[in-house]
């Protein structure tokens, strides 16, 4: 998790500061980890596949974005959050987007793909 951070702070979407978030878990596959405020400088997601569960909490996740939102972007963002958790609710989708994370571009595909419906 703290990579995931340092590489947010490493591109200017948060400060060091920043680190203070709730860590939030969906099922057993997928956990979406964001700040208590929307205090980020910049919106963006930094996504951590794995290829076996990682402890999170009382449960085991294999993909985890972590969720960076800034003020000027909550409503906006928070709109398409909405439609990320709808997709990542279904465990096929999860199970789908671990299949094609072997790469950046395979990763953001089967992602749209799902988006789209």
């Amino acid at each position: 998790m703290s990579r995931l951070c340092q590489r947010m702070t490493a591109h200017g979407y948060v400060n060091e500061l920043w680190e203070q978030r709730s860590s939030t878990a969906f099922g057993e596959q997928f956990a979406v980890p964001h700040s208590l405020y929307m205090d980020a400088a910049r919106t963006g997601i930094a996504v951590l596949v794995t290829d076996e569960a990682i402890p999170w909490g009382e449960r085991g996740v294999r993909l985890v974005l972590l969720v960076a939102v800034s003020s000027a972007q909550r409503t906006l963002f928070r709109d398409a959050l909405d439609q990320l958790i709808g997709v990542l609710s279904d465990p096929a989708a999860v199970q789908t987007l671990v299949d094609r994370a072997d790469s950046h571009p395979g990763f953001v595909q089967a992602l749209s793909e799902l988006l789209d419906g």
